[in-house]
């Protein structure tokens, strides 16, 4: 077992005796991703744009703007020596095998397993699985030029503004979709680039044109939810977090949820062609 510890402090160095590395062509690539906050009834998206700066026969140099629904956040460079990513520090090295342990941002990992894999797109493409050395429960997995699936290319920790770590749900180019990760509640949209169209489906954006729209209270709730009278009739469904179908009938006023934990739940109410989808907070 060898152990890969890497620093910028070798970067010059390491520059200087790179060979001829079959680089892997890193793409113009857009990140949509989402978060559910672990204290806060807030969801939120956020974007990440991947853009090629400049490219030599050994190195590709490449920044990544980070949006939080339609606010900038921040814009992050890196370096890729064709084996090796370099942020503030090593992100990821492409050499590891099967066995290695290393130490990325801010945690040790070891790599459980390399393989290939095919995504969307159909193209054949090196995964390491891995997982934290000190906490057996965290498992990820980065994909050669497309980066760390939990968070995009990279490991620095997502925004934390008022929401939890977000999950990477569509990898783009363009119009071309090469990773769609299904949601895990109310069945989630069709896998698409179109990242205004999932926003509008975690309930940020209001689909233009819709003839309903959210009209029930108090949210968050201590477990009584009350609906517009116009709301009557139509099919509901609650789903947990978890994706799983907690409560579903017909709409007659109220729901009474007094049984529920405490919690973020999705409620789903369905009119001919209509559908709203919205975040419901229980006390």
């Amino acid at each position: 077992m060898k152990i890969v510890r890497l620093t910028l402090s070798c970067l010059l160095a390491s520059l200087t005796s790179i060979a001829s590395f079959a680089q892997v062509e890193i793409q113009d690539l857009n990140y949509w991703k989402f978060s559910i906050g672990a204290n806060s009834p807030n969801t939120s998206s956020y974007k990440d744009s991947l853009n090629v700066i400049s490219k030599s026969r050994d190195t590709t140099v490449f920044i990544i703007n980070s949006y939080r629904i339609a606010e900038y956040l921040s814009t992050d460079t890196f370096l890729y020596t064709g084996s090796v990513i370099y942020g503030d520090s090593v992100i990821f090295d492409e050499n590891l095998a099967k066995g290695d342990t290393f130490f990325s941002v801010d945690r040790s990992l070891i790599i459980n397993e390399v393989k290939d894999t095919t995504l969307n797109d159909g193209v054949l493409r090196k995964m390491w699985k891995m997982r934290s050395i000190e906490f057996n429960w965290y498992h990820a997995s980065w994909i050669q030029g497309i980066g760390e699936l939990r968070q995009g290319m990279n490991w620095n920790p997502m925004v934390f503004i008022d929401a939890g770590p977000a999950t990477v749900a569509s990898i783009c180019n363009g119009d071309s979709l090469i990773l769609w990760q299904p949601f895990s509640y109310p069945g989630g949209p069709d896998p698409s680039c179109d990242f205004d169209y999932l926003d509008t489906y975690l309930g940020m954006n209001k689909p233009s044109g819709s003839d309903i729209s959210s009209g029930f209270y108090p949210n968050p709730t201590d477990g009584k939810l009350f609906f517009k009278n116009d709301f009557n009739g139509l099919q509901y469904q609650i789903f947990g977090s978890d994706g799983r179908v907690k409560l579903s009938g017909i709409l007659n006023n109220e729901i009474d949820l007094q049984n529920f934990p405490s919690g973020i739940y999705f409620i789903k109410i369905t009119q001919e062609d209509s559908i709203l989808n919205e975040r419901l907070i229980i006390r």
